[in-house]
């Protein structure tokens, strides 16, 4: 270190200082470009990484193959990475269901914007990554519904909702016979589980409910309310949260509505300006699906 740059100094200037202008944290490379746009560039490449291979995954399920372990896991350690060290690149992340509400945007965002949360709430490594492994693959056991049904505009029938249901058991057998490093299968089986016990499939109420779940179900229904689909328009982010108050105590864990709530606030960027231009969040996904309902 050079003489006179105090400890306190942020790493990126002391990096610079000394001539280091690109570190590799293993198979995820960052380069320094002496602006304030680094973090911002970084984000931009992990994101267009993760939506492109959930795509992947995804189609491996369709095809009836099993989703690819290594796949996911270096989504989620790329995204880890984000959500660890740089928040505002975080909110680019999540910024993308503003511009693309396809289905691959909605595993990742809900990916991201999960690990932030359990980060929020105190909980590291390997099980910060088996929330982010769940919250990606939430949704895999729709993979063979319908598209009439997932896209239908109106309000479901008694027996399309039941057909509906069926994907939290379709998604957990599916990733039951996969070699994931992590227990993500009781997490994905419980994401549509109530706080009050009125959920499915079990009607599981209250803290027997997995944190991972709870947390899953929070985050799940904000991108999705904040997402335009074929059967409505998106809310306002303000008029999401307004729901998740609303449901606070009955369908979601308190605690865990308000610490989304306060991580939302707290994510916010300090400035109007965008974080990333509508252009270069347009070219960051090709997703082509739509969106499954929450």
């Amino acid at each position: 270190m050079r003489s006179g740059m105090e400890i306190g100094t942020p790493l990126a200037d002391r990096m610079s200082a000394n001539g280091i202008r690109r570190i590799v944290v293993g198979k995820l490379a960052i380069e320094d470009v002496g602006d304030d746009q680094v973090g911002i560039d970084a984000a931009r490449k992990v994101y267009g990484n993760a939506v492109t291979s959930a795509e992947s995954l995804w189609q491996q399920a369709k095809a009836g193959d099993k989703p690819d372990p290594e796949t996911a896991r270096k989504i989620i350690d790329s995204l880890a990475n984000i959500v660890n060290q740089d928040r505002t690149s975080l909110m680019a992340l999540t910024a993308m269901k503003k511009y693309d509400n396809y289905t691959f945007t909605h595993m990742v965002n809900v990916a991201a914007l999960s690990m932030a949360q359990a980060r929020a709430l105190n909980l590291e490594g390997p099980l910060l990554r088996e929330f982010g492994f769940a919250a990606l693959m939430h949704d895999i056991g729709k993979v063979n519904t319908p598209l009439e049904l997932l896209n239908k505009p109106g309000k479901l029938t008694a027996l399309e909702f039941e057909q509906m249901k069926l994907h939290v058991d379709v998604g957990a057998q599916m990733l039951a016979a996969i070699d994931y490093p992590y227990p993500v299968v009781p997490i994905v089986y419980a994401h549509h589980e109530n706080w009050d016990g009125s959920g499915y499939p079990k009607g599981t109420k209250g803290t027997d409910i997995p944190i991972g779940a709870r947390i899953l179900s929070v985050v799940d229904c904000f991108d999705a309310l904040t997402s335009d689909r074929p059967y409505r328009p998106a809310m306002t982010d303000e008029d999401a949260i307004a729901v998740l108050v609303s449901r606070r105590g009955t369908m979601y864990d308190p605690l865990v509505v308000d610490t989304f709530i306060k991580v939302y606030k707290d994510l916010q960027p300090s400035s109007a300006e965008p974080i990333l231009s509508e252009e270069a969040l347009m070219q960051i996904s090709r997703a082509s699906a739509p969106p499954p309902r929450p």
